[in-house]
């Protein structure tokens, strides 16, 4: 048997948990697939906070994320206010690798302004893609005076610090951009649009009410260098754009069945839904070639990455009817599901599969293995998962957050809920050396497994960090359920009650792995201790009976 290799937690400056975890609980025979937690940390004010985007830095091994903040500068870990706020205001930030934060900027005006996605550029910062409402405070040039959105582009230095922002779009509403760097140091950018003028070139159809894709081409210091709309006469809606060689390539989807979305003659007009759609554009942004995927149904598009390993296109989308080239739902399927597809650059779909269960599964993304092995998944989820004893602790909120992992052909590996009592939603994979993280936005105070910081209040920013085990290394084996422990917070003692007589050993630790309190005991039932003047937060109380019998819970103290 190989051994267990330690060297996979070295990514902390804290004592290793889960190495701890491990030494005290040790290994089965059984051979599996998990994702473990080890920490969730909050990051945020008293307001609300929402991450839109966040990705892993390979330079650095950071995390950066990128969303929006409510009412919360100069509270809990967020800065102080811009000169000028409102409703809402962009927030981006850095989390180093030992998971402190490095820095946290807030960007904006009197009006609303969100983060959307953020991309490292070449120049060893950050080049981050929004929407701004306002035209006062950090926004300039906003071409709608009425409270629309602009796409509002902000280059930063690696420290945050803004070293220039512009703002494109037309005398309506431009919303949703997603960005990414191409090779001659430029950006390309696409969202939707219902408007036409200034960046904008003429609608299909000259409407408030329906969308078209609006794609732009700036160049390093944010100068316009062409625009381009494309789609139909009908909505367009989510879309990722992508430069292959000298080409581009939008996946979107859309309501519209003409002019740049017109592949449907498989469909027999059987349904005017949403389709997805790859679109291929030359370096000027000339529309080329379009070629649509669907059902019956509807599928909106989540998330898409290119994949430069074999030079495809990999996407996710919310599916519900499975026929034409969306997988029927398997047993235990439906209700809302993840279609996730990889296509060739010419596109042919290379594969598709189905990801979800009985609840309902949406708002995808998704990101390539660090290794290149496969692909993590990340949605919201309606599944409830009960977790045992753990109080504050149950994913039975509104929705949790879930996270697949895939290989490199669609084959589930395994998945995991990630979450409290309350709601989790919008969270993004990422995958590094050594660990996975996924970002997202919760009002649990507190998760069900793992290390949790403490909660900000109104809406957190998390990071959970787990750690992948695949086939080959053991199963952690965990012990029938022996003691209870209560109240659950505590405040000033927690009683450890057995279901009989034990002798052993209880350990208690705190979130930085140290241990607060180890005591031995011998044909006792219960173990009263005083917590009065310990730190509030999370704390593990492992148990080890003489007999070898180990097993740990979850303690908060208020």
């Amino acid at each position: 048997m190989k051994p267990f290799r330690i060297s996979l937690l070295r990514t902390t400056k804290r004592k290793p948990l889960l190495l701890l975890y491990f030494l005290f609980f040790g290994f089965s025979s059984a051979h599996s697939q998990q994702l473990i937690m080890e920490y969730t940390k909050m990051v945020g004010g008293t307001g609300g906070d929402l991450v839109e985007d966040a990705i892993f830095d390979k330079r650095d091994n950071s995390v950066v994320i990128v969303g929006r903040t409510r009412d919360s500068c100069h509270t809990g870990d967020l800065p102080p206010c811009p000169t000028v706020t409102g409703d809402w205001d962009l927030i981006v930030g850095k989390i180093a690798s030992d998971k402190s934060i490095s820095w946290l900027k807030e960007y904006g005006g009197s009006g609303a302004e969100w983060g959307i996605g953020v991309v490292p550029t070449f120049d060893g910062g950050y080049i981050v893609a929004g929407q701004a409402a306002s035209n006062d405070g950090d926004v300039t040039g906003n071409h709608f005076s009425g409270g629309g959105f602009d796409f509002w582009v902000l280059k930063l230095d690696k420290q945050g610090q803004l070293q220039w922002k512009k703002c494109y779009g037309s005398f309506y509403d431009e919303q949703g951009p997603q960005i990414q760097q191409t090779k001659d140091h430029g950006y390309i950018i696409v969202g939707t649009s219902n408007g036409s003028g200034e960046d904008v070139p003429g609608q299909y159809v000259n409407s408030p009410f329906t969308h078209d894709w609006f794609v732009i081409k700036i160049d390093s210091v944010g100068n316009k260098q062409w625009a381009q709309t494309i789609g139909g006469t009908d909505d367009e809606r989510n879309c990722k754009a992508f430069e292959v060689g000298n080409d581009f390539y939008l996946i979107g989807s859309t309501f519209s069945h003409d002019y740049n979305c017109s592949d449907t003659s498989w469909k027999s007009s059987k349904s005017n839904d949403m389709d997805i759609f790859l679109i291929k554009l030359d370096s000027s942004g000339k529309y080329l070639w379009n070629k649509a995927y669907g059902s019956t149904g509807a599928e909106n598009l989540d998330d898409a990455i290119y994949d430069s390993s074999d030079s495809s296109f990999v996407f996710v989308a919310g599916c519900g009817v499975g026929d034409f080239f969306v997988p029927e739902a398997a047993p235990g399927q439906g209700g809302g599901d993840i279609w996730l597809s990889k296509l060739t650059t010419s596109g042919d779909i290379k594969w598709s599969t189905r990801l979800g269960d009985n609840s309902t599964e949406d708002d995808a993304r998704i990101t390539q293995c660090n290794d290149t092995s496969g692909f993590l998944i990340s949605c919201r989820s309606s599944v409830r998962e009960p977790v045992p004893d753990y109080y504050y602790c149950y994913h039975n909120g509104g929705s949790n957050d879930r996270i697949f992992r895939v290989d490199n052909g669609g084959n589930l590996l395994t998945s995991k809920i990630i979450g409290g009592y309350q709601s989790e939603r919008k969270c993004i994979p990422l995958d590094a050396d050594t660990m996975t993280v996924v970002a997202g936005m919760t009002i649990s105070p507190i998760f069900a497994d793992g290390y949790t910081s403490p909660y900000h209040g109104s809406g957190d920013i998390y990071l959970s960090y787990l750690y992948y085990f695949p086939t080959g290394i053991k199963n952690v084996t965990i012990a029938k359920d022996t003691f209870k422990i209560y109240p659950n917070p505590a405040t000033n003692n927690v009683l450890v009650a057995f279901e009989s007589m034990q002798s052993g050993q209880i350990k208690i630790m705190n979130e930085l792995g140290n241990v607060v309190i180890s005591k031995s005991i011998r044909e006792e039932k219960q173990v009263l201790i005083n917590t009065s003047s310990w730190a509030r937060g999370n704390y593990i109380v492992y148990w080890q009976s003489t007999t070898g019998e180990r097993v740990s819970k979850k303690l908060f103290v208020k």
